[in-house]
């Protein structure tokens, strides 16, 4: 949709505003209809985000990713990650036992609104559909069985600092309504050398830590840095690369309390090197999750 056909209705809107909604609705159609594979934009201010995504009919072809706090939105077209999900899936439902397949759901791959304003496209997730022991009240059901309990986060050729960061946020900023991240990151080489598969390394997150302070001084809160993930450690994370084993989510409500959710990861590589195989190959790919 071009935001000019709306300009009488919204004079207060600047030409550069309407300008910039126009050169992303151009990209995100180009990145649907797959004439580019990848886009990124800069300074997409969340009300102009909700624009796109309300009035753009493109949502459902591509992968999404928007931060609200550093304001940049990466929209890709999904390739081979479609294959790679396939044959995961093949495989982990290949394991399950009747009783298993019977108290779970797969939810797919929608996008998933989480607590600290980032959107969010998953690549695959079940739900658990064993009721909560205890719920209070409807919205607190409803809050529970709009997370997924088990989301798959994959990386092609991504760096693991910004996939550990991916599989943190899943979990920190849903507030441990998200439980389990797995997190499967592919290494292969050029489509010049038939995408020779080269690694497939494994993540585990969970959460595993929870506590509250009552009755929050403004020192705790300058500290807590509520409604943003940060690293569990003392790196600083614009200035390295090595990916976090950890990642901190805080909330604040209006009884002056707020809330800690510690979030950490067991990674392992299955597998090893893998030489020869094409990728995605379902032989390699099924070993990740055996």
């Amino acid at each position: 949709m071009d935001l000019v056909e709306e300009s009488q209705s919204t004079p207060q809107a600047s030409t550069e505003a309407i300008d910039l909604y126009n050169r992303i609705a151009e990209r995100l159609e180009a990145v649907s209809e797959r004439d580019e594979t990848y886009a990124e934009f800069e300074n997409v201010s969340p009300e102009l985000f909700s624009q796109l995504y309300e009035q753009e009919p493109c949502w459902d072809n591509i992968r999404v990713e928007y931060n609200p706090t550093d304001q940049r939105l990466i929209v890709k077209f999904p390739l081979h990650t479609r294959e790679i999900v396939h044959d995961l899936l093949e495989a982990f439902n290949s394991n399950l036992t009747p009783e298993q397949k019977n108290s779970i759901s797969y939810g797919g791959a929608g996008d998933i609104k989480i607590n600290d304003g980032t959107v969010k496209s998953r690549h695959a997730s079940f739900y658990d559909k064993t009721p909560p022991l205890r719920v209070e009240t409807i919205s607190e059901m409803a809050r529970i069985l709009s997370n997924p309990t088990m989301v798959w986060e994959i990386s092609l050729n991504e760096t693991a600092k910004k996939l550990a960061k991916d599989c943190g946020r899943w979990i920190a900023a849903s507030c441990g309504m998200i439980c389990i991240v797995i997190g499967i990151c592919v290494d292969y080489g050029p489509a010049d050398q038939d995408r020779v598969l080269e690694k497939i390394a494994v993540s585990r997150w969970e959460l595993s830590d929870f506590h509250t302070t009552k009755d929050a001084t403004p020192e705790d809160l300058e500290r807590a840095n509520c409604g943003v993930v940060q690293r569990g450690d003392d790196e600083d994370d614009e200035n390295t690369d090595i990916p976090a084993k950890s990642f901190t989510f805080n909330m604040y409500d209006d009884e002056a309390t707020i809330y800690l959710y510690l979030e950490s990861c067991r990674k392992f590589t299955l597998g090893g090197e893998f030489q020869g195989h094409r990728a995605p190959s379902p032989s390699t790919t099924s070993t990740c999750v055996t």
